[in-house]
């Protein structure tokens, strides 16, 4: 989920960066023109000089940094995959009517021998219905199905392709 969160911010932030002093500059001239050449005359020019410059500076530091975790991101990304050949995440709904989740990974493991060893690891548990993500609830209300098999590996692609710089 944190996953999710980092992305969403740092494309939030290479969108917005970009937009964000022209958007700036064009606050500060509907100003201008809503309040009269008097104000521009007087301490307001002044005060919109400095905040110009202090937005820019701050805008330019949230683009640097966004790039920065972008870049982060991807090969974080694209090293972890090598090694994580797959991961599936299963959701039933079993018999007492209790969900029962269960996590099927297949790594490359590297950390406790000389040679690569792959490695099947499966984990299960049961849940509560609010632990559930919310995509899967809202597919078991409305179509009533009790099985869900969720490729984590291919989502993360996914969302790596569509996770774009734009400045």
């Amino acid at each position: 989920m944190e996953n999710i969160m980092v992305e969403i911010i740092v494309e939030i932030f290479a969108v917005a960066a970009p937009f964000a002093v022209p958007l700036w500059e064009s606050l500060v001239v509907a100003t201008l023109a809503i309040f009269g050449e008097w104000l521009a005359e007087t301490l307001v020019a002044s005060v919109l000089d400095i905040s110009k410059s202090i937005v820019t500076l701050a805008f330019t530091i949230i683009s640097t940094v966004s790039a920065t975790m972008y870049v982060t991101i991807k090969k974080a990304w694209e090293a972890l995959r090598h090694y994580l050949l797959e991961l599936m995440i299963y959701f039933n709904k079993n018999s007492s009517g209790e969900w029962v989740k269960r996590s099927t990974s297949t790594v490359i493991n590297v950390l406790n021998s000389t040679k690569p060893v792959v490695v099947k690891r499966e984990v299960e548990e049961v849940v509560n219905w609010d632990e559930l993500p919310g995509d899967i609830r809202q597919q078991q209300i409305r179509l009533g199905k009790n099985n869900y098999e969720v490729n984590f590996r291919a989502i993360r692609d996914k969302e790596m392709e569509s996770l774009t710089m734009t400045h």
